[in-house]
């Protein structure tokens, strides 16, 4: 998360927890860094979406390049 530009919405995120704790409910959202799914893990979320299928197809055809690189040269 910035520092500052973030604050209302963990703030917010901070007392749906809260809320969720005390009436013994499951809470959880979309992230989009593994620092911050860290924080709302800490916090309590009972489910994070880490990743969307486009940022995994984009990752995944990185890692085929890299591979088709090593073998056969750039």
């Amino acid at each position: 998360m910035l520092p500052g530009r973030f604050i209302k919405v963990v703030t917010a995120i901070r007392k749906i927890a809260q809320a969720a704790k005390n009436n013994g409910k499951h809470w959880g959202l979309p992230v989009g860094s593994i620092a911050d799914a860290q924080l709302f893990y800490d916090l309590g979320a009972g489910f994070i979406i880490y990743g969307s299928a486009k940022g995994l197809l984009i990752k995944g055809f990185k890692q085929v390049r890299q591979e088709w690189n090593e073998s056969f040269g750039k």
